[in-house]
């Protein structure tokens, strides 16, 4: 099973408890060392005793000058550890053994959705944690409701969520340092692969105060436009021409590069008309051509971008539709840009 299908399976079967290894938080957190100080940290969808969120926050307490940990899970009946009623000996040798011993039942079985649980939200500065994959949307718009600044763990894709993407476009989400973990651990000790997971942040990063570095120039053969949005197609970041002021649609992976004072978000290639920029044109009667000279329903052509073409296209998938003569081919979800002036 390859990466991506390990992600897939854990959001179909909300097979959600994944352990981030202390090596990714240690290279993503140390970046935030001076905003975490004085702050009351919340990570609300972690096992006391064997997250290593937990781990490092405990073991770097006195050195980032924290004010507080809290810490509740679910998967465990709901328990729940507070520095607020503990002693924080950062020194000590074995870290999950001293947890352990103050771990404490919540009331509630700790779902980070619960009123207990949002009563203790409301306490904290900033969540730092690995929410369940299936639940990000949810995560997140618990957050944004209390006002919580948050670095957190989710799939490349949740850049387009419906209730995500409107804070990327508004600049309070954003990406962060790093690409964030390759692998996870399972409860039974199995590392297990992952392709496309990101920091998501709240939070300024000063990496993002860099311009790129334009030097490709437009030719309407290099970026064609797309057939049913008002925007050119720019297959890669490192290729947005330096001279076209227009809108263009561009991999999501470009907000790991996005520069708010240089570039503005427009909206997305989704299909949908409610982030700001909808399709010129809804496909009729769409067929899906594939390559062995089969066909079957294409209404999915009508939810990402499309090039058209003259000419029929060679072993590879493309539609059709009544309403639009040639060929088309869909690509990828793709943000859509312009450069400010």
């Amino acid at each position: 099973m390859n990466k991506n299908e390990n992600l897939q399976k854990a959001n179909k079967v909300k097979n959600d408890e994944f352990y981030t290894k202390l090596s990714d938080i240690e290279k993503e957190l140390i970046h935030y060392k001076e905003m975490f100080v004085g702050k009351t940290i919340y990570c609300n969808c972690d096992n006391p005793v064997k997250s290593n969120f937990v781990q490092w926050f405990y073991m770097n307490f006195n050195i980032l000058h924290l004010k507080r940990i809290i810490v509740t899970a679910y998967n465990y009946g709901g328990i729940y550890w507070d520095s607020k009623f503990a002693e924080v000996n950062p020194k000590t040798i074995d870290i999950s053994k001293e947890i352990a011993k103050d771990v404490r039942k919540l009331n509630g079985n700790g779902d980070f959705r619960s009123d207990e649980c949002i009563e203790l939200l409301k306490q904290a500065d900033i969540v730092v944690t690995n929410p369940p994959f299936s639940l990000f949307r949810e995560f997140v718009k618990v957050l944004m409701d209390n006002n919580k600044d948050f670095i957190i763990l989710g799939n490349m894709n949740a850049i387009t969520y419906k209730e995500v993407f409107p804070y990327i476009k508004e600049n309070k989400i954003g990406l962060g340092y790093l690409n964030g973990a390759k692998s996870f651990i399972t409860p039974d000790g199995v590392e297990q692969k992952f392709g496309n997971i990101f920091w998501y942040t709240t939070l300024p990063i000063a990496k993002y105060k860099e311009e790129l570095i334009l030097y490709k120039h437009y030719t309407p053969e290099e970026y064609p436009k797309y057939d049913n949005y008002d925007a050119i197609n720019v297959d890669k970041t490192c290729d947005i021409p330096e001279d076209y002021n227009g809108v263009m649609g561009v991999p999501i992976s470009f907000l790991d590069k996005y520069n708010s004072k240089q570039f503005e978000i427009l909206g997305q290639t989704s299909g949908r008309f409610e982030f700001g920029i909808g399709p010129t044109i809804k496909y009729e009667n769409a067929l899906q051509n594939n390559p062995d000279g089969t066909t079957s329903n294409g209404s999915t052509v009508n939810a990402g971008p499309c090039l058209l073409y003259s000419s029929k296209p060679v072993n590879k998938d493309y539609y059709t539709a009544s309403n639009r003569n040639g060929y088309l081919i869909k690509l990828y979800n793709r943000l859509l840009i312009r450069k400010i002036h």
